[in-house]
Parts: structure tokens; C-alpha cells; sequence
């Protein structure tokens, strides 16, 4: 992509200049202008899933005890 530099920034190929243009495929984040993007391709849409329903939650039966014969 062509970008242009907003300050002075260090890429792979060396440093680069404020107002410098130059073509990278690194991101620069907000250091650089984007001047000439590539062209994004269109992924085809993933089909929707629908949700899982949970089952409702089980009530917890009592533990059983042990009682001793006195």
C-alpha cells in the first residue's frame, strides 16, 4: 500500500521521513497516512447460526446421610 509518513518512522527497509511517501505492507498504525489501499476481498458471508438453547438447570437433590444407630 502507498502511505505516507506523519513523522519520522523506522520500517523494515530503513527509516522513513515525515511527508516521505513510500509503498509497505507493515502497519504503521497512526504514523503513517494511508494513500492507496489494497482492494479488500469480499468473503462470503458465514451462514448464522442459531443459538444453542440451554437447557433449564436441574435442582440439586439432597445428599443422602449416613445416620448411626444409637
Amino acid at each position: 500500500m502507498l502511505v505516507k509518513a506523519k513523522w519520522s518512522v523506522k520500517g523494515s527497509d530503513g527509516w522513513h521521513l515525515g511527508g516521505e511517501v513510500f509503498h509497505t505492507n507493515e502497519d504503521f498504525g497512526d504514523a503513517v497516512e494511508v494513500l492507496d489501499a489494497p482492494v479488500a476481498r469480499k468473503e462470503e458471508p458465514e451462514p448464522v447460526k442459531e443459538p444453542v438453547k440451554a437447557e433449564p438447570a436441574k435442582a440439586k437433590t439432597p445428599s443422602r446421610r449416613k445416620t448411626t444407630a444409637k
